[in-house]
């Protein structure tokens, strides 16, 4: 239960850092501007997918409730995930980050070892 209360938390703080500001479309849907990217790179497949899937799995059910607040509250913002497998390799974290980046995600939560962090 804890990790599900601090994944949302985190998901919380990274949406709110990543700017959630500015004007919105003034329509019900959102404008690309108006999607938050987060990155989720994490060890899905390799010998820490314990805990990998399990920061996956509570960031989407932060996602979902977070986007069901924005659209409770007439906000025009969703967020969504990009989640990439690591398999605990330091090299292909590194690829993986870059391969984000290039996409526009500017907001990357994990990896999931020191060694990936350090690469």
């Amino acid at each position: 239960m804890w990790k599900k209360v601090l994944s949302i938390g985190l998901l919380i703080l990274v949406v709110l850092s990543a700017g959630c500001v500015g004007e919105g479309t003034g329509e019900t849907g959102t404008s690309q501007e108006n999607v938050i990217k987060i990155g989720v790179v994490a060890d899905l497949s390799g010998p820490l997918s314990y805990t990998g899937v399990s920061v996956k799995n509570n960031l989407e059910i932060a996602k979902e409730d977070i986007n069901n607040y924005f659209k409770k509250e007439g906000l025009p913002y969703q967020v969504e995930l990009y989640v990439e497998d690591t398999r605990t390799d330091p090299k292909i974290a590194l690829e993986k980050i870059q391969t984000l980046k290039s996409k526009g995600v500017n907001v990357i939560i994990g990896p999931t070892s020191s060694g990936e962090v350090k690469t």
